[in-house]
């Protein structure tokens, strides 16, 4: 009987090993498994991180570009044309105020002060580009006595006008990116550039 009950045993011992060995077998298979979808899903999730990324900055770059006009000003442009085609682009909102600061920035104060000498309108002693030269050589102190005084509304932008003026700024012909929402100083400065 005691060769019996050690058979027994073995077998007992041989069951419990195989099931144990089957059990551990089976846990790692499952650990493993479990790792691998894990990672797979971690994967997938960068996968579709990365790709709403791309979507984002496509969107941003579209956005980008869609703030931006491209227009092309030919040579022999008028005033009157540019602001058209300007205003056409929806670059502008009111073409009349375009019009005064473009002449205002254009102004040939030197050409206009021989001009009006020469006519006879302005005597020979004072002339245009006088008044203009003192008004430029006090421009700080311009700007703000006619800011103080009520006289204009926006001192950063007649600061910017008279510094423009004798510039001899002119239009440069060609194609033009101008942003949507940019001032009129700013159209104008890109269409001299």
């Amino acid at each position: 009987m005691e060769k019996h009950n050690e058979i027994q045993k073995i077998i007992f011992f041989t069951l419990f090993m195989g099931i144990s060995i089957g059990l551990i077998t089976s846990s790692l298979i499952n650990i493993n498994f479990n790792k691998t979808k894990e990672v797979s899903i971690l994967e997938n999730e960068k996968k579709i991180e990365k790709k709403e990324n791309i979507e984002q900055i496509l969107v941003q770059e579209d956005t980008i570009e869609n703030e931006f006009v491209n227009i092309n000003i030919k040579s022999g442009y008028t005033c009157n044309e540019i602001t058209d085609l300007l205003y056409q682009k929806e670059l502008i909102s009111n073409k009349e105020d375009f019009k005064i600061i473009y002449n205002i920035m254009l102004f040939d104060v030197y050409g206009a002060g021989d001009s009006l000498t020469e006519k006879g309108i302005v005597s020979k002693g004072w002339k245009i580009k006088t008044l203009t030269e003192i008004i430029l050589s006090k421009r700080n102190k311009v700007v703000d006595i006619l800011y103080k005084d009520g006289l204009v509304d926006d001192k950063y932008g007649l600061d910017t006008i008279l510094n423009s003026v004798n510039s001899n700024k002119k239009i440069v012909y060609g194609e033009k990116k101008i942003k949507k929402g940019s001032s009129n100083i700013e159209i104008i400065d890109i269409l001299t550039k």
